[in-house]
């Protein structure tokens, strides 16, 4: 029998256990959500995400994990550990967690439609209509104590709608290899490919801006010839561009409420700083004859056509296979809509809500001088910060803010072990909710013989070439012209629009079922995600070869 294995940390490193148990568990850096250091405000609050929002989604659809997030040397770690029960009480849950999930699956859309999203708006309208500005600093405090606990609330419904959601769509991949066993991995996303959602119509409705812009010589003017950064600033100085900036501005109201990364509160959203949508819209305008609505369309038309032969297909198959079929096909299309949609109004605009509160609470911080600037509020904890908006005297953290600031300088680009703490012996359980997590996180790539190739996971297929261009972040989106091959650690909602103007798309992180694969598919360009070091290997202007089906990158040459 195997027994659990200490995981040796590099010599250049030191882990800090928090707690003398935690050496005992088995993190994993998570470079898919949070692939660079993390102030203490974000942490404090992903913190409660896993252990509240995370924990209270495996319990509530009895499923035997439990989620810890720990920050080492500034980057996010995440454990997830199965309860310690029972073969017979293993098996007993599992097969309740099966009926649990299954009886939510029927019913995602009902759910969503009656019970969570009137809830999330209720949250949401209540946080934009409170006057930060005009409110007390004690009123500022309160308002703040009970966003934390909406917060929790809010983080309890995402994992309540994300589980159901992506269950689905694992279980149907699965069902549809079974029925049809010749079928490429892929094949089956493609019955789920060309649906709406609120990714899409963010997408469509960017694109319809650059339309107008481009339909408006002033306008495309200052679009093609100014910087991301100054575009507003000329809009608005020019009378014949003033119209299209106020429909841009509609635009970041209803869209805007989002930064570059999953979630955080420590970054500027796009409303804030709309340079990342403006470049997007630059892309736009380089490819005059891309129409996304039209490409859509195709998509769709081919997921019916898909679909309409797999039916043929099974007509002589037992009716309850078919009626398996049919389940999984409804609550798989479902779930990959909820997976963007409670995204858009979760992991961004809840998020982009919250940070107001905090980037109002570093203002005060810093006119009462407890912080030299606003935004060093993010290098406090948030109990901290209601402390101190509580302080009958202000607080200094200046010291405190200095040292945290210069400890996430220090490991910023550090390489970081992907793994610490101890390893579980065995194999991890087989069950539906694990499957799906490890196609969603993606699992360790193979080692190449070839130094020129890198393996990874098939996230769409396709094979094309084209020169690499390495982004870390939506700040780098300027250089992306057509025809580029995308490599980046990770990709979230907010790049999207990104695909409509890359040949492929590479990432160091994720799996099948990760959001960059999603997007690829029903963009139609080719993705291989989860090659661990893409980013390290790969150097702007180095033509690549991209085989999606496969998961194999090629570097061509130099």
């Amino acid at each position: 029998m195997s027994t659990p294995t200490r995981i040796p940390v590099p010599p250049y490193l030191t882990a800090e256990w928090e707690r003398p148990e935690d050496a005992d568990g088995f993190w994993t850096q998570d470079r898919m959500h949070f692939p660079d250091p993390i102030p203490q405000l974000d942490d404090s609050l992903i913190r409660i995400f896993y252990s509240i929002g995370m924990n209270h989604g495996f319990t509530f659809y009895d499923i035997p994990l439990r989620a810890s997030a720990r920050r080492f040397w500034t980057h996010h770690y995440l454990m997830l550990m199965p309860l310690q029960l029972s073969p017979d009480e293993l098996a007993a849950m599992e097969k309740r967690s099966e009926q649990t999930v299954r009886a939510s699956m029927g019913q995602l859309q009902k759910n969503w439609d009656t019970e969570w999203l009137p809830e999330i708006r209720q949250t949401i309208d209540a946080w934009e209509r409170f006057d930060l500005a005009g409110a007390t600093t004690l009123e500022l405090a309160d308002h703040l104590d009970a966003v934390l606990d909406k917060l929790k609330r809010l983080f309890a419904i995402h994992f309540e709608v994300a589980l159901p959601s992506m269950v689905p769509v694992s279980l149907f991949e699965e069902l549809y290899g079974e029925l049809f066993g010749g079928a490429d991995r892929l094949e089956p996303y493609r019955l789920l490919q060309g649906l709406d959602n609120k990714t899409v119509a963010s997408n469509l409705a960017l694109w319809r801006l650059s339309q107008k812009a481009s339909s408006i010589p002033a306008v495309r003017r200052i679009m093609e010839t100014m910087p991301a950064d100054q575009v507003v600033r000329a809009l608005d100085a020019s009378p014949e561009s003033r119209a299209f900036l106020t429909d841009f501005r509609a635009y970041l109201d209803e869209y805007g409420r989002r930064s570059d990364y999953w979630w955080s509160v420590s970054r500027p959203s796009w409303f804030e700083d709309p340079s990342a949508p403006i470049e997007m819209m630059k892309g736009y305008l380089a490819q005059p004859d891309k129409n996304p609505e039209l490409e859509m369309a195709a998509l769709a038309a081919e997921r019916e056509q898909l679909v309409a032969a797999a039916r043929e297909q099974l007509e002589m198959y037992p009716q309850a296979v078919r009626d398996q079929f049919e389940f999984l096909l409804r609550a798989a299309r479902v779930g990959t809509v909820l997976s963007e949609d409670h995204g858009y109004w979760l992991d961004f605009r809840a998020a982009s809500d919250a940070r107001q509160v905090f980037v109002e609470a570093g203002q005060r911080l810093a006119a009462a001088g407890s912080i030299a600037n606003p935004a060093d509020v993010v290098h406090l904890t948030h109990d901290e910060i209601s402390d101190a908006l509580r302080a009958a005297t202000p607080l200094n953290f200046r010291l405190t803010v200095a040292e945290r600031a210069a400890e996430i300088e220090r490991y910023h680009g550090v390489e970081l072990p992907p793994a610490i703490g101890t390893q579980p012996p065995g194999p991890p359980p087989d069950n539906p909710g694990l499957r799906t997590l490890t196609k969603f996180f993606g699992v360790q790539p193979e080692d190449s013989d070839d130094p020129s190739v890198l393996l990874g996971a098939a996230g769409s297929a396709g094979v094309v070439r084209g020169p690499a261009k390495v982004v870390r972040s939506l700040a780098d989106a300027d250089k992306i012209v057509p025809g580029d091959i995308l490599i980046a650690e990770t990709t979230a909602p907010p790049w999207t629009p990104l695909f409509g103007t890359v040949a492929a798309v590479v990432t160091d992180t994720g799996g099948v079922l990760s959001h960059c694969a999603v997007v690829a598919r029903e963009y139609g360009i080719p993705a291989v995600v989860g090659t661990g070091f893409a980013t390290a290997k790969i150097t702007d202007g180095q033509m690549v070869e991209v085989d999606g089906g496969r998961g194999v990158v090629r570097i061509i040459s130099d």
